[in-house]
């Protein structure tokens, strides 16, 4: 249901001041620039991409927003048909889930701030929140109904058995020296070396990591958890793939820096059985076919529904 929330679902609390209405439907509901830019935005930082550094001329940036612009309206024409069916006790919810929100700045003075920069009001943020509370209400209400079956379920593991099989795996854990401004590459090398001296004379690994590794594992002593191929960079899983549990691997280099690494475990690739894939087989087609019915809901309300798009 997830996937479906977040194409459907995505409600924007940002409005900007000039924002440009991009269409209407039936002359009341209007989808303006905003809310294409906040989703726009939230997908390239959720990815760890600023949106400053994107050209918005650029035609994949383009049809991406004319997608995003077309899920939003597919949002407010299931709405037309959620909002009779809006959970008895909604105000209580979105009353609940407003104060959560407040509860993330840090004072009154920040959260006015934040109202004043965006050009919202406190009862834009509540609108925005019963209409998203309505919105998953009935998406959820729409999933309890669907019904699959066991011979369902057993089909589309016989069609897809490729699909369920355990990858090879290894769970691997690092101590990594980074490149910066301060320390080149025949530094970071000099100091991995030191470390690595260290291990071989008896320094416990995760100790090791704990005390020099440069990235947010050394916490929990270097521990990356398992990983399939396809995961890290090359050089790293080169590495990773070719040692024993247990072993610890000479100091080597990615694009990010130095590293040693040590193997904690491995899985090999196995065919899943189909009672130890049946309940996502069974979360997949739940949400196939909520989707399937959520999508008749929204083209019987496209037919009856005004649709203009602004220029």
């Amino acid at each position: 249901m997830k996937k479906i929330f977040l194409t459907l679902l995505f409600l924007t609390l940002t409005t900007a001041l000039f924002a440009k209405t991009l269409a209407t439907i039936n002359g009341k509901i209007n989808i303006d620039s905003s809310e294409v830019d906040g989703v726009f935005g939230s997908i390239l930082i959720k990815q760890g991409i600023m949106p400053s550094s994107i050209n918005m001329n650029d035609p994949q940036v383009i049809n991406l927003k004319k997608s995003i612009l077309e899920n939003l309206i597919k949002r407010e024409l299931l709405y037309l048909t959620a909002q009779n069916n809006a959970p008895k006790n909604l105000d209580s919810i979105a009353e609940e889930d407003f104060k959560k929100i407040k509860g993330n700045f840090k004072s009154e003075q920040e959260y006015n701030k934040y109202l004043a920069e965006n050009g919202l009001n406190e009862q834009q943020i509540k609108e925005n929140i019963k209409k998203n509370i309505i919105l998953q209400n009935y998406v959820k209400k729409t999933s309890e109904k669907v019904k699959v079956t066991d011979k369902e379920s057993r089909e589309f593991y016989e069609k897809n058995k490729d699909s369920f099989k355990q990858q090879e795996e290894v769970r691997a854990s690092h101590i990594i020296i980074l490149f910066n401004k301060d320390r080149d590459e025949k530094k970071a090398e000099t100091e991995i070396n030191k470390i690595y001296n260290e291990i071989k004379k008896g320094l416990n690994f995760e100790e090791a990591a704990k005390k020099y590794s440069e990235d947010g594992s050394s916490q929990v002593g270097g521990d990356l958890g398992f990983f399939p191929r396809g995961k890290m960079v090359p050089e790293f899983e080169e590495v990773a793939f070719k040692m024993n549990k247990g072993e610890i691997s000479k100091p080597f280099k990615s694009r990010f820096g130095y590293h040693i690494l040590k193997v904690t475990d491995k899985k090999s690739e196995k065919q899943l059985s189909f009672e130890e894939v049946k309940q996502n087989i069974e979360n997949i087609l739940i949400s196939e076919k909520t989707k399937a019915l959520l999508d008749e809901v929204i083209e019987k309300n496209r037919m009856s529904a005004k649709i203009e798009y602004k220029n």
